[in-house]
């Protein structure tokens, strides 16, 4: 895979994770949510990550070197949409 490409990868992951921050009152206030669901939905991007560690390490290893590393990256940009 192009290391632009990774790169682009990267810098979208980390605006999705700080735009929603950013804009977590606004989508607490319109669908009525509390601190403590609103903490739950934020916490989804770590619990995606921590899910995707495991398989992303078995992909990595003697298997596919080469590979591994963008398969994971991939996978986890779809299960976050």
């Amino acid at each position: 895979m192009d290391p632009f490409l990774i790169s682009l990868m990267y810098l979208i992951c980390y605006m999705d994770r700080s735009n929603i921050s950013v804009a977590q009152p606004e989508i607490a206030k319109q669908f009525g949510l509390s601190k403590s669901t609103m903490g739950l939905i934020l916490a989804a991007f770590t619990w995606a990550y921590a899910l995707g560690q495991t398989p992303a390490g078995w992909l990595g290893g003697p298997v596919r070197p080469a590979k591994g590393p963008d398969d994971h990256h991939v996978l986890s940009a779809r299960l976050r949409r």
